[in-house]
């Protein structure tokens, strides 16, 4: 049974799964209900990592039911800490955070087209993911740009979405 508090934006969760995705790119499952309903594409959440002062800023990449992903890349010894989380482990997270992206209010025949570099990718995807389930926009095109073939995130994820 998870536990959560929520006060002032501040969740408690535990880890659900811990994956690595690329040799420095990994991606972190939790859940809670509540953040579930109010992220929005675009948004991120503070993550407290111990034996840390600084909250490490992480995009939400994907939100599905109650669960919630963040991918992120480990570029310091906060990121490395937080690729090493277990599933139980506690997060401290203070979110969500940021305005999101601007989404239609009701479906349209407009067409998205969706421009990544790398792990910027990580918040497109979850707009992707909303724009597609809920039918916002005729068509979605997703463009992803990285250093070698081998450094491209999430082309397996985006295509399974259609």
């Amino acid at each position: 049974m998870n536990q959560h508090k929520h006060d002032h934006n501040q969740i408690y969760a535990k880890v659900n799964a811990v994956k690595r995705i690329k040799p420095d790119v990994f991606s972190l499952r939790f859940s809670d209900e509540q953040l579930s309903l109010q992220v929005v594409p675009g948004q991120f959440l503070h993550i407290k990592v111990p034996g840390t002062i600084l909250r490490r800023p992480i995009s939400v990449h994907a939100q599905d039911k109650n669960e919630i992903d963040l991918l992120f890349r480990v570029r310091g010894r906060g990121t490395k800490i937080l690729s090493q989380f277990k599933p139980g482990d506690n997060l401290d997270i203070i979110g969500p955070l940021g305005n999101g992206f601007a989404l239609p209010k009701e479906p349209c025949q407009d067409q998205a087209v969706l421009v990544a570099g790398g792990i910027g990718v990580a918040p497109l995807f979850f707009l992707a993911q909303r724009l597609i389930r809920q039918k916002l926009v005729s068509k979605v095109t997703v463009i992803l740009g990285a250093k070698t073939q081998e450094d491209l995130l999430c082309e397996k994820e985006l295509k399974s979405l259609g």
